[in-house]
């Protein structure tokens, strides 16, 4: 389990010409193999959120978005990651996005905004 572990941080700095997927396997082996473990998972989505949050192959990226809604689910304030990605227009073209703030601003009362 640790070599694996290890294998997949080292391939998130690997060359790739698609560096995302490393961080969107990760993320995923460890949802599969680490189900208890929230905080990984919460740490690596923060770091992938980070990483590529100034790429523009990736803004509109589903992967990409689906990594930050989770991460968001996760913040104290989730609002403002959704207002970050709004005014970074991360997401901006994916119906994944829109629809999971409009569900946060619902859940808050806030049916105006959810609207």
């Amino acid at each position: 389990d640790d070599g694996a572990r290890a294998a997949r941080e080292a391939a998130l700095d690997a060359p790739a010409d698609d560096p995302l997927a490393a961080y969107v396997e990760y993320a995923a082996w460890l949802e599969a193999t680490r189900p208890n473990d929230a905080l990984a998972a919460f740490e690596l989505r923060e770091r992938c959120c980070r990483k590529f949050r100034g790429d523009a192959r990736y803004a509109n990226d589903a992967r990409y978005v689906a990594c930050w809604l989770a991460y968001a689910d996760r913040l104290a304030r989730p609002d403002d990651a959704y207002k970050f990605m709004h005014k970074k227009k991360i997401g901006a073209r994916v119906a994944a996005f829109w629809v999971g703030w409009a569900l946060r601003a619902e859940a808050q009362g806030r049916y105006k905004s959810a609207a």
